[in-house]
């Protein structure tokens, strides 16, 4: 090529040598005795172990989380009863009104004040539940120990219950009792956890569908590490649990949509479950 040509110099430029270059790499390759470079075989990550980390990851993190639970109910053990907060009793007396006579919102009167040397708190105006719960050595880990809802009838008609926000925790509550059987004195300290484990098992396939499974291990550790996490799921007062729900909801939902034009073939987790069921 004459030394006035530039297009020795231009990268990127198609010469007649440089059109040969692969022939010329594929048949010194053969002569060696070495197979080409497009028959070499890529070594691939192990992707069976990938479904198996992030379900290693879900299970500790559930564990984690349940855990903190126990530990956070222990601690009031020996004064527990009247340690509850006042929404607590208001919450299952409502959803033990709805389990008798399926009507809302109707209760016996819960709770009422106490002033003492410890301090002021809140006790049962008739210890059914209480007394009930300790003859039964009910421990605050074993949710689906039951008594008999039937201990809670009185020949009085159960009185409209003066309140009208935050019915949906009652109502829940409600239908908890009667899968179980009877009224649990410990499950609304757990449907928080029961109500996130299905959702979180959604934002774990997620990601591992999206080809970020370190990512969805390591957040569902992160999760069932945080401290915060962990008491707003057991929060008897307010439902700030069910917000957070909402919240890994959110992020489900966003992993699917934000890495589905990159990755198309991961699709929706939901959506595939969704047209498998009515395309059987």
């Amino acid at each position: 090529m004459p030394f006035w040509d530039t297009r020795r110099s231009l990268p990127g430029t198609l010469t007649p040598e440089s059109a040969d270059l692969p022939t010329a790499a594929a048949a010194r390759a053969a002569s060696d005795g070495a197979p080409p470079a497009s028959e070499v075989p890529v070594r691939q990550p192990a992707r069976g172990l990938r479904p198996a980390a992030v379900a290693s990851a879900l299970v500790a993190c559930l564990a984690l989380l349940a855990t903190a639970t126990i530990a956070r109910l222990e601690q009031t053990e020996e004064s527990r009863w009247r340690r509850l907060t006042r929404r607590y009793w208001e919450d299952t007396y409502l959803a033990i009104g709805h389990h008798l006579t399926g009507r809302f919102p109707v209760a016996y009167p819960p709770v009422r004040g106490y002033g003492s040397a410890s301090g002021r708190g809140f006790e049962e105006v008739r210890p059914t539940l209480t007394q009930a719960a300790e003859a039964a050595a009910i421990r605050s880990w074993q949710f689906w120990r039951t008594i008999p809802a039937e201990r809670f009838i009185r020949p009085k008609p159960m009185p409209i219950f003066p309140r009208y926000d935050d019915s949906g925790r009652p109502l829940l509550l409600s239908l908890g009792f009667t899968l179980l059987g009877g009224v649990s004195p410990f499950l609304l300290f757990w449907i928080g956890l029961f109500a996130a484990t299905p959702v979180l098992a959604w934002v774990a396939a997620e990601l591992s569908g999206a080809d970020a499974a370190p990512s969805a291990a390591a957040l569902l550790l992160l999760l069932g590490l945080s401290p915060f996490v962990a008491h707003v799921l057991a929060l008897s007062y307010s439902a700030l649990g069910f917000y957070l729900v909402a919240l890994f909801a959110l992020g489900a939902f966003a992993s699917y949509a934000c890495l589905r034009r990159a990755l198309p073939r991961a699709g929706c987790s939901l959506e595939r479950w969704w047209r498998g069921s009515f395309s059987a």
